[in-house]
């Protein structure tokens, strides 16, 4: 009868020590997931951040410009900086015009350590679209390049990977006059 209870008392204390057991490896086994969780996001930040080595380094800057003669058509007066050591390959100028249409306007390669200043402006019977306070910079282009075979656009908020097929970049071919290059400072390779 002793035995019979021994083994009784024996059998509820494993029962009670294997359920604290089990919770322990359930909050230890939460936890890994949050690791895991934590880790992923890390390396995905890694990733992004070595995929943006050199684009994170390209801006665009833009404001409306008042002053037109005979060879300088009114428009934006469009900057566009690569402090990249690498240079930048299919470079151009998206816009969207009154119509709904979008401009495009194909600026070619630009090289490392420079900054390009150019007036741009829409086709004869276009106007671009009107953005709120605009007097404080046109924020409406966008830029797209192409760096190390990665294609990229650059805007007011963002920098994002475009997939280098898509069919938008196609439309009406925006005018260009007075384009400048200028070599810029601090380039290099050090973040």
């Amino acid at each position: 009868m002793w035995s019979a209870l021994a083994t009784t008392v024996a059998a509820v204390a494993a029962l009670v020590v294997s359920v604290r057991a089990l919770t322990i490896a359930d909050e230890t086994w939460a936890g890994q997931r949050v690791l895991n969780g934590q880790q992923v996001k890390l390396n995905e930040d890694s990733e992004r951040r070595d995929q943006q080595v050199y684009s994170s380094r390209v801006a665009m800057w833009t404001t409306v410009s008042d002053v037109t003669s005979t060879v300088l058509p009114a428009g934006l007066d469009v900057h566009v900086q690569n402090r990249a050591p690498i240079p930048l390959h299919e470079v151009r100028v998206i816009a969207p015009l009154a119509s709904h249409a979008t401009g495009v306007l194909m600026l070619g390669d630009l090289p490392p350590c420079t900054i390009d200043t150019l007036r741009v402006a829409a086709p004869s019977d276009e106007s671009f679209l009107r953005t709120p306070n605009a007097w404080l910079g046109y924020t409406a282009l966008s830029l797209e390049f192409v760096e190390t075979g990665r294609s990229w656009r650059v805007n007011a908020t963002k920098l994002q990977l475009i997939d280098p097929n898509d069919p938008a970049a196609d439309g009406v071919p925006l005018r260009q006059a007075s384009r400048s290059r200028k070599s810029v400072g601090d380039c290099g390779e050090a973040s």
